[in-house]
């Protein structure tokens, strides 16, 4: 009798062993989906990688031919999440010819650190711009990841317009508003419905979740400048994308 109870316990041990292998694996697949869903953020990779820049890899943007210094602004955190190490890194500017051969004009490092929300302004100065030229900005994290950003600076007339643009990134929307030389005369309401706003940036700074919506004031808008607003996505749904709409008076974030 003992050596039929043994082999009994034998089988169930054998049983709850596979179910616990099964049970592992599903767990790991969940886990490799998530990182790898945060990997194709262009802001986000990583699930303890927090870096947010105000341009995007691949994206053109216009700079105004009476600037002398180029601005990029890039902090650790979102909303209350913040990285988990310091970020150290590179942001350099290039000169681009008609052949779009690169020429060095400026490279400056910089340091995030991890035991603070550190948010910093980046200024590469490079000197007198003339319209029509062009630039390439390459933001470059080394540690805790190598992480690079390329963006096209063209240099313009300040005749250009003010225009915004919508990104959902998968787990946060991105809101970009550039401000052309001539400062909107109204303020510009946004509303974002179920989205949660990052409170952290000054714009947001008394925003709430519940209110759906927030207004920035036109004393607050600089002219030739970059707003870069966050919102934090609670529902599993898609929102619509918008490239360089003519800003307006009001910006809705709409679901697809």
């Amino acid at each position: 009798m003992k050596e039929k109870k043994l082999g009994i316990n034998k089988y169930i041990l054998l049983s709850v062993l596979v179910l616990f292998i099964i049970s592992l694996i599903g767990v790991t697949s969940v886990l490799a989906r998530y990182i790898d869903t945060n990997k194709a953020s262009s802001s986000i990779y990583a699930e303890d990688f927090i870096f947010v820049c105000n341009y995007e890899d691949g994206k053109t943007y216009h700079v105004y031919y009476d600037e002398t210094k180029i601005t990029t602004s890039i902090r650790n955190y979102i909303g209350a999440y913040r990285n988990e190490s310091d970020i150290t890194g590179t942001i350099t500017v290039n000169k681009l010819d008609s052949l779009g051969t690169a020429t060095l004009v400026v490279k400056d490092n910089f340091t995030l650190s991890k035991d603070l929300n550190d948010h910093q302004e980046i200024e590469s100065n490079i000197g007198a711009l003339v319209a029509g030229e062009k630039y390439q900005l390459v933001v470059e994290t080394t540690v805790p990841y190598k992480k690079v950003i390329k963006a096209e600076l063209v240099v313009m007339t300040p005749e250009a317009a003010s225009y915004y643009s919508i990104t959902d990134k998968g787990t946060y929307v991105e809101l970009e508003i550039n401000i052309g030389a001539v400062i909107p005369t109204d303020d510009i309401r946004i509303n974002f419905g179920a989205l949660i706003p990052d409170t952290t940036n000054e714009y947001m700074s008394s925003w709430t979740a519940t209110s759906g919506y927030g207004i920035i004031e036109k004393e607050d808008l600089t002219a030739n400048s970059t707003i870069i607003l966050i919102f934090l996505e609670t529902m599993t749904v898609e929102y619509s994308n918008i490239t360089n709409a003519n800003l307006t008076d009001t910006i809705s974030i709409n679901v697809m």
